[in-house]
C-alpha cells in the first residue's frame, strides 16, 4: 500500500494591521492551490479519475446496467470485473450469487482466462449447487480443465461428480507415505503430468498449440498402465528419500555442490527468462506457416533419391564372384537371404530402410559409401550396380530397387515442417535482439582481440534451433 501523502503548509506570516483581507486572500489561495496538488498527485496514483474506493460509487442498479452493458460490448473481462462489484454492493441470498458466479466464470472462460473460470465456478458451487445449472457447470469445468492441461484433475472430477454417496473423494486414496506425508492418486498424476508438460517444454517447442496439447493427453494417457505408474512412483520416492537424506548430511554445505547448485540455477533461470520471452513475442499461426511456404518453396524440394537393396560380404574378391552369379540369372533375394553379412537388411531381402539421396554418398543403416550416389544414379530402376562398392562395414552389391525424381511436395504434406522452420526463424530473432538489449542494459563488452578477433563487441550468436519434439 502506497504511504499517505503528507503535505506540511507553510507557516502563515503574522497577520499585519493593513491590508489583512488581502493577505488572508492569499492565504486562501496558497491553500486551496495546495489541495489541488494534492488531488492531481492522488489522481495519478490511482490511475485515473477518482475510483469508488475514493468515495464515488455506483448505485447497485446502475452497477448491474454497467455490467450487463459491458457484456452486450463483448468487454468479457471488465464485464466480469463490473458483476463482482456488483456482487460486493448488493450482498443477498446465496443462490444469486451462484448464478452471478457462474455468469463471472462463463466470462472468464470466453476470455480464454481458464483459470479464473474455473475458480468462478466453484465459487458457485460453493454458494449452493442449483439444478438447473449443475449439468452446465459440470461440463464446464471440465471444458477449463481439459484447456488447461490438467487432465488427472479432470478425470477425477469426472468420478466425483458422478459418484453416488459418500464423502471420500477419487483421487484421495493414499499410494504411499513418507513418514507423516501421504502421497495420493492426485498427486501421483499431478507429478505424471508435471514431468509430461516439461519434456514437451524442452522437445516440443516445434509444435503448434493443438499438436502439443493432443501429444500431452495421448503422452498422460500412456501412464493409464499401472506398472509405468509405480515406475514413476518409485523413481519420485528413491529421489525424494536420497535428497532429504544429502540435505540432512548438509552436503549443501560443500564448496562444489553449492556450486553445481548456483551452475543449475543460472541454466534453468536463463533458459526460463528466454523461454518467456519467445512465448511472449513469438505467435506462428497457420496462416504464417502457409505464406512462409509459398515464399521459401525451393527449401521443400524433394531431392532426386532412391530406394536400394543390398548384399554384404567380407571382401572385394566376394562381392566380385557374387555379382558375376547374378549376373547369370541366380535370384539377388535368395542370396541376400543366405550370404548377406548384414543380418537386419538380409530378413528384408536385401532392402534398406529409407533412401539413397543424390549428391550424397551415404546409404540409410550403412553409413558413408564412396561413389554411391553416382553409381546408384547411373543405373536404371531394377538393375544391379555394375561393381561392388566398399564402406566401413565391408563389401556391397547392390541393386537399385527404385528411382524418384525431384518434386516439390504440396504444401498439406509438409506444414509441420513449415511451421517448425518459421517458429525456429522467429525464435532465433527474438533470443538474439533479446540479448543484444540486455549486453547495452548490463553494458557488456567481450574483448575480441584477446580472443585472436578483431577488436569489436558484439553478443555472441544465439542458437535458437529446437530439439526433435518427443515420438508419441
Amino acid at each position: 500500500m502506497a504511504e499517505p501523502l503528507n503535505f506540511a503548509l507553510p507557516e502563515a506570516p503574522a497577520p499585519r494591521r493593513r491590508g489583512g483581507r488581502a493577505v488572508a486572500v492569499g492565504l486562501l489561495l496558497i491553500a486551496v492551490l495546495q489541495l489541488t496538488v494534492v488531488g492531481v498527485v492522488l489522481w495519478q496514483r490511482g490511475g485515473g479519475p477518482l475510483s469508488a474506493g475514493a468515495g464515488v460509487r455506483l448505485g447497485v442498479d446502475a452497477q448491474r446496467e454497467l455490467a450487463l452493458k459491458l457484456e452486450k460490448q463483448g468487454l468479457t473481462e471488465s464485464a466480469a470485473d463490473a458483476w463482482q462489484a456488483y456482487l460486493a454492493a448488493k450482498g443477498g441470498e446465496a443462490s444469486k450469487a451462484s448464478e452471478i458466479w457462474y455468469r463471472i466464470g462463463t466470462l472468464w472462460q470466453d476470455a480464454g482466462s481458464y483459470e479464473r473460470a474455473l475458480a468462478a465456478y466453484y465459487t458457485s458451487e460453493s454458494f449452493g449447487k442449483m439444478p438447473k445449472l449443475e449439468t452446465e457447470v459440470g461440463r464446464r469445468v471440465q471444458e477449463c480443465l481439459d484447456a488447461l492441461g490438467k487432465y488427472a484433475a479432470l478425470r477425477y472430477e469426472l468420478k466425483d461428480r458422478t459418484a453416488v454417496g459418500g464423502d471420500a473423494k477419487a483421487g484421495d486414496e493414499v499410494v504411499a507415505e513418507i513418514g507423516p506425508r501421504k502421497i495420493t492418486k492426485l498427486d501421483l498424476d499431478r507429478l505424471i503430468e508435471q514431468t509430461v508438460a516439461s519434456q514437451l517444454e524442452r522437445f516440443g517447442r516445434g509444435l503448434t498449440p493443438e499438436e502439443r496439447s493432443q501429444r500431452q493427453a495421448e503422452m498422460v494417457k500412456q501412464f493409464a498402465d499401472n506398472q509405468l505408474r509405480r515406475q514413476v512412483l518409485g523413481q519420485y520416492l528413491a529421489q525424494e528419500i536420497l535428497c532429504r537424506k544429502a540435505r540432512e548430511d548438509r552436503l549443501t554445505d560443500q564448496p562444489e555442490i553449492r556450486a553445481q547448485l548456483q551452475e543449475a540455477e543460472r541454466s534453468i533461470l536463463a533458459s526460463e527468462r528466454v523461454a518467456r520471452e519467445v512465448a511472449a513475442k513469438v505467435n506462428v499461426t497457420a496462416d504464417d506457416a502457409k505464406t512462409y511456404y509459398e515464399a521459401n518453396k525451393e527449401q521443400f524440394r524433394e531431392p532426386e533419391r532412391a530406394r536400394v537393396a543390398h548384399i554384404q560380404v567380407a571382401d572385394e574378391e566376394k562381392a566380385k564372384a557374387l555379382l558375376a552369379s547374378l549376373n547369370e540369372g541366380q535370384s539377388f533375394v535368395e542370396l541376400a537371404r543366405t550370404l548377406s553379412q548384414d543380418p537386419q537388411s538380409a530378413a528384408k531381402e536385401g532392402v534398406l530402410s529409407g533412401f539413397v539421396i543424390a549428391g550424397r554418398d551415404e546409404a540409410p543403416g550403412l553409413g558413408p559409401i564412396e561413389g554411391l550416389a553416382e553409381a546408384v544414379f547411373a543405373t536404371a530402376a531394377g538393375s544391379i550396380v555394375p561393381k561392388p562398392l566398399r564402406s566401413a562395414k565391408g563389401w556391397h552389391v547392390i541393386r537399385v530397387n527404385e528411382r524418384l525424381p525431384a518434386t516439390l511436395p504440396p504444401y498439406e504434406k509438409v506444414e509441420q515442417d513449415a511451421y517448425q522452420r518459421l517458429r525456429t526463424e522467429k525464435e532465433r530473432a527474438v533470443q538474439e535482439a533479446f540479448i543484444k538489449d540486455l549486453y547495452k542494459t548490463y553494458d557488456v563488452v567481450v574483448h575480441q582481440r584477446a580472443l585472436g578477433g578483431a577488436e569489436e563487441s558484439a553478443p555472441p550468436a544465439v542458437d535458437a534451433a529446437p530439439a526433435p519434439p518427443p515420438k508419441p
